[in-house]
Parts: C-alpha cells; structure tokens; sequence
C-alpha cells in the first residue's frame, strides 16, 4: 500500500507578557505610553509614601492595558483605575501593616513598597473581564516577610472602571518567599505563577486554568546559591518561555531551563558570582529573540552574555559590557522590541535599540526617554502581565492524490485533544477513500484548530513487476498490471537508463509489457487522462548466476551430508546423489549406506523456462576398524612393551595412551612403552580420520613385581674359623624359586671360604631378582706404604699394630734401606714402630723395604713384604 504523509503548519500567535502592555506605570507618579510606537511619558498616580528626598518610593509595580487603553496598575498594596483613582475596594491588598524605618508614621512605607517584584497581574482564564492581582511583601517586614496574597479585580464593577470582587481580597496563597515574582503562560491553556521560596532555596509554579487557582505549585530545588543569596532582584521568563533568568544582589545573575508544559526549573547556570553585599546583579532581561541575556552588575555596568552556543563555558565566557547604568534599576522588553533602563541620571531612560544584536553592535543609548517634570522613576519597570488569548484557527485544504491507495494526514504533533471526524484521538489519520475529513485540536499556548481536508483519489497504481531471463540468453521482461476493476485508460511510457524512450502505449485499461529486454533499471511513466501521471522506477534484474553446491565432499559412512544451493530461492529443485536416491527440497541432506565416491547432480529451474545444473563430487569413507597386538602377555615392572596396530586405510594418526599418559610420538608406527609401576597397565590405541570419527581401541596389561631380595651387609671370615650363612633376609613366597651363584638352590648358603656369593629369585610370574654379599678374609694385617715422621703426630710411626687382628700372638718386622741395610727391627707388637731413625739419625726420604712375619691364634703363620715410602 503507498502512503502520502501530509504535514499541516499552524502559525501561533498570543499576547502573554508586558511587551503587549502599551501603558506602564512605575516608580513615583511615572509612565510610558506605547500606543503609537515610541514611548511617551505619562503621569500617573503611582508612588508610595514620601520617602528619602520627598518623592514616593515604588520599588516594584505591574500594569495592566487593552486596545482601548490603560485598565489598572498597582504596587502590590493599592490599585489604582484607568482614571488614576483607587478602586474603593482596592487598598491595603495585604492586610499587612506599614513598615516604619524609625520615621514618623506619614513617612512610612507600605507592605509591599520595598519589594523588588512586588505585583503581577494575571487575566483569568476563559473570563476577559477578571484579573488576579498578586501582591508581595517586602523583606523588612520581619516574620510578615515573604507573604504572597492575592485579590480578584472585576473590570465590570464601579461603572466600568472595575474593583476587588468582595470577599477575593487579600487571600495568603503562601508564605517564606523571596522578593522574586513573574508569570507567564503555559502549553495546556494554563498560566503559571512563578515564585521562589528563600528557607528551602526552591522555585515554586503555581497553575492557573479555567479551573481556577490551583495552591499547591510544582517545586524545583533547582539553584547553585544559597536562599539569602536570592533574596532580592527580579526574575524574567524568556519571550520563547524555555529559559528562565534570576538577578540576584547578594551573587550574581543565574540563567535555568523552563519547562512550560510542567512548570519545572532545571539545569542552573551562575554567569557572574560576586561575594560582595550588594554588588551582585539587580536587573535584566533577556532579548526579544531569547538568544541574549542581559544584565546590570557591580561596576554599575550592562554586561551581554550570548546563548546560542548552548555550552556553559561558552556562554559565560562571551560576557561584554555594553554601557552605563544604576546598579539597582531594572531592564524590560517594551512593544517596539527595545530594552529599557535607567541611567545614573534621574528623570529619564536609557534604551537598548538592537537587543538582538552582538556584544556593543546591541547599541545602548543614555538618557534616550525623560519622564515628565514631578515624576521618576525609582527601581522597577512594571512586572510582566499574564493575557491568555484562546486563539481559533481554521484551515480548508483540498488534496488531490494521484496514484496512491491511501493518504496520511498529518498535523502537528505538540498539541493535545486530537478529535478525528472517524473518532481518532491520534496526531495522524489514514484515508483510502474520496470525501471530507476534519479533525479538532488544540496547539500550545492555547490554539484551537479547526482542520478540513477534502480529498480526491485520482487513478490507482498498477502492480509494476519484473523477472529476468535466462542464464543463456540474458532477456528479461517488466510489467504493469491494473488493479482488479479498475477500468481506467492509463497511457504507458517506458524510458530506458539513458532517457531513451523504448515503448509507448497509448490509453490502455489492460495494462503493458515491456519483453526480451536486457537488465538494467528502465522509468516507467504512467498518466490519466485526468492529468495525474506518475513515475516507478523498474529494475529488471540481471539472470541468475549459475548454482553452484556447497557441501562436504568427504564424510564416512552413514554420516549426513548436508546439501545447500547456493544461490537459495530457485523456482524447482531436482537432487541426484548418485546411489540411486534423490529429492525435490531446496537444500536436503543425506547419508550414504556404503562407502564409495558419488557424483552429486542438482538440476534446476532458475525462472519460467529457465533451467540450469550443477554437480559435485562426494567422497564416503569405509567405517574405520582398528586394533593391535603386544609383544607380550604381560611384563615385569620396568620391562618394555612392543605394541603393533592394526587400522582401516585411511588414518590420519595415531594416539596412543598408557594409563592416561599420552604418546604423540609413534605417528602411524609401532609404539614402545615401559611401565615401573606394577598394577594393571592400560593400552588405548585411537586412530583419527579425515571424516570419520575417531575409533579407539585397548587392552589391559599386567605389570608384575619383582621379588624383594637381600643377603644383608658383606661378611668376614676366618681361614679355618667357623661357616657364615648366608640367607635372604625377606621372606620369599613358597612359589618363587631360588638359585645360589654356587648352583644351590635351598633357602641358606653356609660359606668357609671369603668371596662373592649372589642369590636369584624368581617369582611364579617369571620376574626374578638377584643380590649378592662380599664374605672378606677375617685374619690379616694391613699395612700402609708410606709415613711421615715430622714430628706432627700424624703418621710419624710405620707399623700395623693398629690394623692387626686381635688374635695377634706373635709379631717380627725389619726394615732395610735400598741398599740392603737393616735400619730397624722390632719383636713387639705394643710397640711404636720405626720413626724414620737409624742410630738415632734422620734417614733421608725415599722407598725402605720391610719384611713381616705375624702368626695368628698361635696356629697360622703369614708373611708380607713389600715397599714403604718415607715423606718428611
């Protein structure tokens, strides 16, 4: 379905603040007139009690006229009439009572006469000729501080000049606030009553409808300065009522977002802190097209921040000072869209001609405007007026759609109360049909539209389709097909991708074909003979690229292939897997049942008439079969093992494991493995395959201990003395056999004679262990071959006494030098030996040849002889 979306503009217009106030009055019996364009000055009635230099002092004041001229004004106690009188019922709005400084009682100033926003004025929803006046109470007033009341003014009453209705008079709407007061209006046919609360640093919006006067406002803890800070200067609603302005004495000048539609303060932005009393920032205003702001600060200076930027370093950093004026005075937007101040100078304004202007090129004027002799001005300019205008805007719209099933209206999307003439309470209505449509809503601030639409279908879009040709021959057709029923004459152009007119079908109500047509993107331009036409762009696709079969070409047997075209979206499919199977499904799998290679044949059918193939070939492997064989049973613990496999040809490797220790090493070859772990050896052998899966195969081998075999520590023996035995001293089980080096095989050896003597065990399961003992010569005498008598006491004595036997019962040693002479004998065998000395001389160092005879038990003579070495 083809959809048009048509957007309807309503252009808003209302009056909502003193920019459309041509009367001001202020200060002391002051005014301007803007009735005819440039300000006149005005006497009016105005002013407080005589204070200072004996002229009335009002701070704040707000004012209030129509296209007929001034209505009322006040300073928050008294209203005064368009015949400068008080309203009889118009005095002390407060209740309160006067403040005195210390003067006598005529000098003293009323409630509200030192308050910076002192009134605002406020006309009441649906009713014209009624107005809310609030008052504010000035900061010296002690616990009286800070009280917001308000009073009802019927322009109706006193013969037209209008008063406070009784019993809507002096009415505490809340208490604790600031000097701060503004209004302005809503988005939902609303005004809001802006107010700032000094105990909890807090903006409160108190909403106005045709309800009336709702007490509880909507809170905004919203301010980067503490609540004295906020104390007193004025606070300004932007024209396009999205930003908000406070002037604060005790700090500087804060700029926030405004949400109208909520009444919510947001996102603070301090421009210019002072922390001197009194040297902060009293007045500003931000300019008519809300991209400037505007504000007198210490220095008695006009400074110019810029917000188009949107970036807070930005905005505060584009400060300018413009001009001259009074600290505290306050700046207003005036009807002729220029800001109005007061100079240094009293008795006259000053003006900012071009507010909309950049940094100086804004062009502030001195002492442009002088008020009347007897009047002045004092602080303030007249606070803002809340006018809300129920505006009515009606729209007849004829629409004409030519080639489409259905139309979108749409209207614009900020309003509420949508109301369709089909009962739809959306912002948009689809039409498919001819006829009259209206729909009701209202607009911010408070516009109610009247909507009419008449809409004429004219011809219906024919189904525009195309298809491409074969593969072989590169021709492709487009069409154009009417509607069901519809009988109309449409004239048929066809244009080609160089604007070339190839066809041309004149009134026809059957619709037109453009055939053997190459691929490419054609315009076909469709007209009525009503005057609609239309253009669709037709895309004649190019043939389909020849198929082509994506899947794996070696699998194993009995696994699934899966087959896919690609690419997908052909009219027909025909599947050969060349076994003697097939299918008609666009992407079907399949398993073969013996191994083999297959040629895969897809036949298919790629448009009308149109065919095409394509092959491939698949490879099944064999189901793998894999096994091996040991070179043995069984092993002994630390013997090697042989193991030959056996697999199905095609293996790619093969991993071996013992006992969960892999072997990575053996590739397709015989693996080797020796286990010093006796236990249950386990052998898996798995062969990996291309396509099949893994197969694994094992056997559980036995690794058998060895028997435990120990003959103990080497023996001595004695020649003739009595036998060792020779045993193993850990039990052997009954089933092993035992076999001596000697050729004995009983369980002991008794040994006469010294030598090495070894024992073999051998268990049942074959594994055998062997130990064998040393049996020494017990009777003998060890002699050294060399001493050094040095007089050290090491060594300086050659003789075996310490190494003899025990059973030493006779004893003979003599000693000669090379040259045959004896040096020393001894016959004792306590003695100390020879200490190196012949004839109690030193012999010289060299080789000495000694000669002993010892006779053991008394039975068994040895003798020794050999050579000795003498060291010094």
């Amino acid at each position: 379905m083809k959809r048009i979306i048509l957007s309807v503009l309503c252009i808003c217009w209302f009056t909502w603040t003193s920019r459309g106030q041509n009367i001001w009055a202020f200060g002391s019996f002051a005014g301007l007139d803007f009735t005819t364009g440039n300000p006149v000055p005005i006497q009016t009635a105005i002013h407080g009690p005589v204070y200072f230099t004996g002229v009335g002092f009002v701070e704040g004041s707000a004012s209030v006229s129509n296209a007929n001229g001034l209505l009322f004004y006040t300073e928050g106690s008294t209203i005064w009439n368009k015949q400068n009188i008080p309203m009889p019922n118009g005095t002390n709005l407060t209740g309160l009572q006067s403040y005195y400084t210390g003067a006598p009682p005529q000098l003293a100033l009323e409630p509200t006469s030192s308050t910076t926003q002192a009134a605002a004025i406020v006309q009441v929803p649906d009713t014209p000729y009624k107005y809310y006046v609030f008052s504010l109470s000035q900061r010296e007033l002690g616990i009286d501080a800070g009280r917001l009341y308000y009073s009802v003014v019927d322009m109706t009453l006193n013969g037209g000049n209008g008063d406070v209705v009784p019993g809507r008079k002096s009415i505490l709407l809340d208490t604790g606030l600031t000097e701060k007061m503004t209004v302005t209006v809503g988005d939902r046919c609303n005004v809001w009553l802006l107010v700032h609360s000094g105990w909890n640093n807090a903006f409160k919006a108190f909403e106005i409808t045709d309800a009336g006067f709702n007490p509880s406002s909507v809170i905004s803890f919203c301010g980067g300065f503490t609540g004295n800070d906020y104390m007193s200067g004025v606070m300004k609603v932007s024209p396009d009522r999205k930003k908000l302005l406070t002037c604060n004495i005790n700090a500087g000048a804060e700029i926030y977002d405004f949400d109208a539609a909520t009444g919510i303060v947001s996102n603070p932005l301090a421009l210019n802190y002072s922390v001197l009393a009194w040297g902060g920032c009293y007045g500003g205003t931000f300019s008519p097209d809300n991209s400037k702001v505007y504000a007198i600060e210490i220095g008695n200076r006009v400074y110019q921040y810029d917000l188009t930027s949107g970036v807070p370093a930005t905005i505060k950093a584009s400060r300018t000072s413009v001009g001259n004026a009074t600290l505290f005075s306050d700046m207003k937007i005036a009807p002729d869209n220029k800001i109005y101040f007061f100079p240094a100078n009293p008795g006259t304004l000053s003006r900012i001609n071009l507010p909309n202007a950049v940094g100086t090129a804004c062009q502030v004027v001195q002492n442009v405007v002088s008020l009347l002799p007897g009047t002045d001005h004092t602080l303030g300019l007249p606070n803002e007026v809340a006018i809300l205008n129920k505006d009515t805007i009606d729209t007849k719209q004829p629409i004409r759609v030519c080639f489409k099933d259905s139309l979108t209206l749409k209207v614009a999307s900020d309003g509420w109360d949508y109301k369709w003439n089909n009962g739809s309470t959306d912002t948009e209505m689809v039409v498919t049909q001819s006829g009259m449509y209206s729909v009701v809503f209202y607009t911010p601030p408070c516009v109610l539209h009247r909507d009419t639409f008449l809409v004429t279908f004219d011809g219906h879009m024919p189904a525009v389709g195309s298809k491409p040709g074969c593969r072989y021959d590169s021709l492709g057709m487009a069409w154009a097909t009417p509607m069901q029923a519809d009988t109309t004459a449409y004239t048929y152009e066809w244009y080609d991708a160089n604007n070339t007119n190839i066809k041309l079908t004149v009134n026809s109500s059957t619709g037109d074909t453009l055939s053997n047509t190459k691929s490419g993107s054609y315009t076909l331009i469709i007209r009525t003979m009503g005057g609609c036409d239309t253009s669709v762009t037709v895309v004649i696709p190019p043939p389909p690229p020849r198929p082509v079969i994506v899947a794996d070409t070696v699998i194993c047997q009995q696994d699934t292939v899966y087959l896919q075209s690609l690419p997908s979206g052909f009219l027909s499919y025909l599947w050969d897997f060349g076994d003697g199977t097939a299918s008609a499904l666009e992407d079907p799998a399949h398993a073969y049942a013996n191994p083999g290679v297959y040629q895969v044949r897809l036949f298919i059918q790629t448009a009308e008439f149109c065919y095409d193939t394509a092959t491939i070939s698949i490879t099944a492997d064999t189901i793998p079969s894999v096994s091996f064989t040991t070179d043995r049973a069984s092993l002994c613990e630390g013997q090697g093992i042989i193991c030959y496999p056996t697999y199905t040809t095609g293996a790619e490797y093969l991993l071996w494991t013992f006992n969960g220790i892999t072997d990575s090493a053996a590739g397709l070859l015989n693996s080797t493995y020796a286990s010093d772990t006796p236990g249950l050896l386990t052998i898996v052998m798995t062969a990996a395959y291309r396509a099949c899966r893994d197969t694994s195969f094992s056997t559980v081998i036995n690794v058998f201990p060895y028997p435990l075999v120990n003959l103990g520590p080497d023996d001595s023996i004695c020649l003739n003395g009595e036998a060792v035995v020779l045993f193993n001293h850990t039990k052997s089980p009954d089933s092993s056999k035992l076999l001596w080096s000697t050729g004995d095989s009983s369980s002991s050896l008794r040994v006469r004679h010294p030598g090495s003597y070894s024992l073999t065990v051998t268990s049942k399961d074959g594994c055998s262990t062997a130990d064998s003992i040393e049996v020494l010569k017990n009777c003998y005498i060890d002699i050294p071959n060399a001493f050094t008598p040095n007089g050290d006491g090491l060594n300086d004595y050659f003789l075996p006494r310490q190494l003899l036997s025990s059973n030493l019962t006779r004893f003979h040693m003599a000693i000669f030098n090379r040259w045959g002479q004896m040096v020393f004998e001894t016959l004792r065998i306590d003695g100390r030996g020879w200490d190196g000395r012949y004839n109690d001389v030193a012999q010289p160092e060299g080789v000495y040849i000694y000669l002993i005879e010892a006779e053991l038990d008394g039975q068994i003579t040895e003798k020794y002889h050999g050579n000795v070495t003498l060291l010094r």
